[in-house]
Order: structure tokens, then C-alpha cells, then sequence
């Protein structure tokens, strides 16, 4: 049963908040174990000033007047990215995550997100989503949803003389 939640801006007060979520995205425990401290202190303090500056971006995810996670969509090539969706970990797998970027897919034909290679669960929620790698690098992965290609990939899984759900065959 998906949870009932709703969208609302980032505040002011949420700084804190959408920074912690930020860092634990950016410094999850496999990074913490590859980055140098030099590297994780760069990425602090970019990410402090990256989120002063863009917080007003962020979307707060909120069930029962209480926040549960966040999320953020910056422009990118010819669409706009995700750069970032969090949820708290007693929010996970309740369908809150695929029904936002369900959401984003519905008002962005070309939309792109990226993940650490790592991160097994984003990767097949984003998959799942239609969204298929375009880019790859050491760490991460950059996938793209772009709306012909999965309307193409939907039209080449019909099949022509097979019944459908409401008994009318297809090609007669």
C-alpha cells in the first residue's frame, strides 16, 4: 500500500535537512571507503554551498506533516536531470519514489538522472522506470528516459494477432 504523501517547496529551515540527505547521498558508505578525506571535505563543501544556493529547487516529501524525504530537478542537455530523489529509509519501497518520477516522466519528455554504479536499488528503480543507460564512468551512471524510445520500445512489445485483455484481437 503506497503511502499517501504530498510535494511541497523547500523552505528556508529545510537547508539542514536537504543537506544531510545530500551528503548521504554523495558519501554513502562505498564512497566513504574510496574517497580520500581530501575528496570527501571538497565535496562537503560544495555541497553546503551548492545547496545555499539552490535550495529554493528542491521539492520537500512530506507524509503526515512530516518530512520524508526530498527531491531536485536542475535543466540538462535537452531535457532536465534528477539530480537527486531521497527518501528516509522507513519511507522506501512503498511506490513513493516511482510515483514521483512517474510524475516527472509525464511533464518532461527528456528526462536523465545518475547514480553511483553501486547503488543497486536506484538503478533498478530508475530501470524500471524506462530509463536505460546512456553514459557510463568509473563510478557512476547516467541514464536517460526519452519518451519516443519507450513509446517504441511499448508499440515493438505488442503483438500483432494477440488477444487483449478486453477479448478484441489485434490485425483483424
Amino acid at each position: 500500500m503506497m503511502l499517501d504523501y504530498k510535494i511541497v517547496d523547500a523552505k528556508d529551515k529545510d537547508v539542514e535537512i536537504i543537506t544531510s540527505m545530500k551528503l548521504v547521498t554523495m558519501i554513502d558508505d562505498e564512497m566513504d571507503k574510496i574517497l580520500s578525506y581530501a575528496e570527501k571535505e571538497k565535496i562537503k563543501k560544495n555541497i553546503v554551498r551548492n545547496i545555499n544556493l539552490t535550495y529554493l529547487n528542491y521539492k520537500m516529501i512530506m507524509i503526515n506533516n512530516r518530512i520524508a524525504g526530498a527531491y531536485v530537478i536542475v535543466p540538462y542537455k535537452d531535457g532536465e536531470m534528477i539530480d537527486q530523489i531521497y527518501l528516509f529509509p522507513e519511507y522506501r519501497n512503498n511506490g513513493i519514489a516511482s510515483k514521483i518520477i512517474n510524475e516527472l516522466k509525464s511533464k518532461n519528455c527528456n528526462l536523465y538522472a545518475w547514480m553511483y554504479k553501486n547503488n543497486k536499488a536506484a538503478n533498478r528503480l530508475f530501470f524500471n522506470a524506462g530509463f536505460r543507460t546512456y553514459k557510463e564512468t568509473d563510478r557512476n551512471i547516467f541514464m536517460k528516459y526519452d519518451f519516443v524510445i519507450s513509446l517504441e520500445e511499448t508499440l515493438a512489445d505488442i503483438k500483432l494477432g494477440k488477444d487483449l485483455e478486453d477479448g478484441v484481437t489485434l490485425g483483424q
